[in-house]
């Protein structure tokens, strides 16, 4: 489950946590809103079938601009980025549609949310530079590296 909360992002991110018991509702939602996002970043960014595949590879950082591109985007249309940062309410609804009933999860949201805001606000002007640094930040909390 770690692997579908970076597709969040990549999110991602913050979502990368397991999900409890009796939460497959939010599991589900989540999915949809992040599929959503996705296939609009997909399109709207022109993204090749190639660079897309970054979005299965949940330990992968991004390696051109095109995939730092559609992990921002992606962050952005889940309302996890905004203006080139990570941003606090975002994240935590994001959060709270994939674990409506977890605190526990919730709370560990919160702790990726605090670790990653300043790294991801270091590369806020670069072009993309959200989305890498978000992706970066969310695979060495979790520790997905491949």
């Amino acid at each position: 489950m770690y692997k579908f909360v970076v597709l969040s992002v990549l999110a991602v991110l913050a979502c990368a946590l397991a999900a409890p018991s009796g939460s497959e509702d939010g599991q589900a939602a989540a999915y949809k809103v992040f599929q959503d996002a996705a296939e609009k970043c997909k399109t709207e960014q022109s993204v090749s079938a190639e660079d897309a595949k970054i979005l299965q590879n949940h330990g992968q950082l991004p390696s051109n601009e095109a995939q730092k591109c559609l992990i921002q985007c992606i962050g952005t249309q889940l309302g996890q980025i905004k203006d080139g940062k990570l941003d606090r309410e975002g994240f935590n609804n994001y959060n709270k549609i994939r674990y409506p009933q977890n605190q526990a999860k919730l709370d560990e949201g919160t702790k990726v949310f605090e670790k990653c805001q300043p790294e991801v606000e270091k590369r806020s002007g670069e072009k993309c530079g959200a989305g890498y640094a978000m992706r970066a930040c969310i695979i060495d909390f979790f520790n997905l590296k491949n």
